[in-house]
This record gives C-alpha cells, structure tokens and sequence, in this order.
C-alpha cells in the first residue's frame, strides 16, 4: 500500500509503521474471536428484586468471562 502525507508526497515509513500496527491488531481479534477455539460458558445470575443492579450484574460476569476468551451467555440477556 502506498501511504501519503497531507501534501500528498509518498511516506513510506508511516506507511509501514501502519501496516505493522493493523497486522497485530488483525491478529490479536483474530485470536480474541476465533469462535471454533472458544468455549461456550452459560452464566447464571439471579434476575428477581433489584432488577437493574442484576442485569448490571450479569453484564459484568459476560464481560468477565469474555475477557477469559470464552464465550459468554446469559437467558436474560438475550432480550436486553
């Protein structure tokens, strides 16, 4: 790829600083989600009483379990 500065000359050193930065980062979301390596992780989290600090809640636990690089699902997150 040819990358240009803002007077439109060549700059071939941005250019591959740029490539290498994309190249990681496609690697590193290829890894994070590459969904035939990751395991599914059902949570279960109580729904009843204060409703929205339990659905935070569960929010929090999917994020948590993501983080893990499993893959996490909750019934009452479906809806939300």
């Amino acid at each position: 790829m040819s990358y240009r500065n803002c007077e439109g000359y060549s700059d071939p050193t941005a250019g591959a600083v740029i490539s290498s930065m994309m190249r990681e980062y496609r690697q590193r979301q290829r890894k994070r989600f590459s969904d035939r390596n990751r395991r599914k992780v059902y949570v279960v989290s109580r729904y009843a009483g204060d409703v929205s600090a339990n659905v935070a809640a569960a929010v929090r636990y999917c994020r948590y379990v993501i983080d893990a690089g499993y893959m996490g699902s909750s019934a009452f997150m479906v809806g939300n």
